[in-house]
């Protein structure tokens, strides 16, 4: 497993805990952002924001997530 894999079941498990509140989904989706910098310059010349997909396999390592 990798250090991203561990952080989401990690999340998962948090909110496996949380279900004092009935009907309540919870949803994983994961969020591109590209982010330009210039060397030498420590603030961000620009941020895009993609909209927030699913997220079925983990973006690190491709592995599905679930197993």
């Amino acid at each position: 497993m990798c250090r991203c894999c561990e952080a989401i079941k990690e999340l998962k498990d948090i909110e496996n805990g949380q279900d004092e509140i009935p009907n309540i989904k919870h949803f994983l989706k994961a969020r591109l952002t590209s982010i330009t910098r210039k060397k030498g310059i420590k603030k961000e010349i620009g941020v895009i924001n993609f909209d927030s997909y699913d997220l079925n396999y983990c973006p690190m390592c491709g592995r599905r997530l679930g197993e």
